[in-house]
């Protein structure tokens, strides 16, 4: 005669209905959760990590209404330089660290190399100043510097001269575009 099997054994249709171990699904939530951190933290600290050079580095500052520091930022970027926009209520701090004379007044200001940019200055006129490093407080389109008036006519272009404005508020001419041959 058989002995009755005992009733503490599971059988396969059993098991399918048992809940999984609670210590595999802690290890699951926990590796995911490990994984998730690793994660957020390579980017927060990308950076930090893998930092942008500063010679390619042009941060935009602009006011809530100004929609062309997108464009100044697309030619800038198509030109191998790495942008990054701010979005800023009144532009007064930042003009006063970056030491922006008062008759420079846009809805944006650039900051490169501790250097402002007025205007939509050229990516080339950008790069000569990386290149030479001069002693000047930054660049301005030649049409944005209007001492009489204080108002800003910004290009939206890049053909404007481009001026150097140095230490002691003194402007001359820092970067003349090529003429056009089709003119």
């Amino acid at each position: 005669m058989s002995k009755p099997r005992p009733t503490s054994r599971r059988t396969n249709a059993d098991a399918k209905t048992q809940p999984p171990d609670l210590a595999k699904q802690l290890r699951i939530v926990l590796a995911a959760a490990l994984f998730a951190g690793a994660v957020t933290a390579v980017l927060v600290g990308w950076e930090h990590l893998f930092p942008t050079p500063p010679e390619r580095l042009v941060k935009i500052y602009r006011t809530h209404g100004c929609r062309c520091a997108f464009n100044l930022a697309d030619s800038l970027k198509s030109e191998g330089f790495v942008v990054r926009l701010y979005e800023h209520d009144t532009l007064e701090h930042v003009r006063g660290t970056l030491r922006t004379p008062a008759n420079l007044r846009g809805c944006h200001v650039g900051e490169f190399l501790g250097y402002f940019l007025e205007g939509h200055v050229a990516p080339a006129a950008v790069r000569k100043l990386a290149q030479r490093e001069p002693v000047a407080l930054g660049l301005a389109t030649e049409r944005s510097v209007d001492t009489e008036s204080g108002y800003v006519a910004i290009e939206r272009d890049e053909n404007s001269r481009v001026m150097l404005v140095e230490q002691d508020g003194r402007v001359r001419l820092w970067f003349e575009p090529p003429s056009d041959p089709k003119e």
